[in-house]
């Protein structure tokens, strides 16, 4: 009998991550790509309003403010389940 996989899924673990960034304060939005939908409509309005298959799941804004460094970053974060 195969060994169950006990890792989170994808979702849970950037709800969680999405959790965090909210207690630290940081800018954040999520690209929803792995929003499926069989309306040929809605795809081209998806595709016309920039929603790109391949980009990260998370984009992540650090002020100069909130770095150790002083800098300020973008951060494009994609979520993998390990397997």
């Amino acid at each position: 009998m195969p060994k169950p996989n006990l890792t989170p899924l994808e979702d849970d673990e950037q709800a969680d991550f999405v959790d965090w960034l909210v207690r630290q304060g940081l800018k954040h939005t999520a690209i929803p790509n792995n929003t499926y939908t069989t309306s040929y409509n809605q795809k081209r309005k998806n595709k016309k309003l920039g929603l790109n298959p391949g980009f990260s799941d998370l984009v992540v804004l650090v002020s100069p403010e909130q770095s150790k460094d002083g800098e300020g970053y973008m951060l494009c974060i994609e979520m993998k389940r390990q397997r």
